[in-house]
């Protein structure tokens, strides 16, 4: 079962899925982060022509810090939604760029990085503080806590509206307030 371990939490999906922490690969180190200003999501997972990009931000002991980068100043885009949309422009861009070339060093097919049907999801999932912080995440077992999820409402639908026409489902997930269903994989938290 590939794991991927992205600070406090282990990401688990099945034997089906090729996984890699994308923004340590080699490729990215070596080919695309000389690029000044080049960004990457933390995971990326591909099964058949389905693709996923993940970014992992975790607020557990700066709750203010997820309120300011959740925040609208100025009639700006939050923090929140900006980086997190360049990281994913920049490794789709990468990783079709890398397909054309001999350069990707992990084991993906390439011609399937480079498919026009390839299914591309797009995930945030942000982690705030819990009452159980050494639980399991699974799509059972999520649950409603006393944090406001206006926040995270908001971004889920900022993400769909500006990935929507770029074919890119989005999917926004704040742990301890998010149901989760239909995603390929599980989070365990230290």
């Amino acid at each position: 079962m590939p794991n991927i371990v992205e600070g406090a939490h282990t990401f688990q999906f099945d034997n089906s899925w090729h996984v890699i922490k994308y923004d340590d690969s080699t490729f990215f180190k070596k080919r695309l982060n000389k690029i000044a200003q080049i960004k990457a999501v933390d995971i990326v997972a591909i099964q058949g022509n389905i693709l996923y990009l993940i970014e992992v931000k975790d607020y557990r002991i700066d709750l203010d810090g997820f309120k300011s980068d959740s925040k609208i100043v100025n009639g700006d885009r939050p923090r929140l939604l900006l980086e997190p949309l360049q990281k994913l422009i920049h490794s789709i861009a990468g990783l079709r760029l890398g397909g054309n070339t001999d350069f990707l060093d992990f084991n993906f097919n390439k011609t399937a990085i480079l498919k026009e049907d390839l299914i591309i999801n797009f995930i945030l999932y942000i982690d705030i503080p819990s009452a159980n912080p050494g639980a399991s995440i699974t799509a059972t077992n999520l649950n409603t806590q006393n944090y406001n999820s206006s926040s995270a409402d908001n971004l889920r639908l900022k993400f769909s509206t500006l990935l929507k026409p770029l074919k890119i489902k989005s999917q926004v997930f704040l742990h301890g307030i998010s149901n989760v269903s239909d995603i390929p994989f599980r989070v365990l938290r230290s």
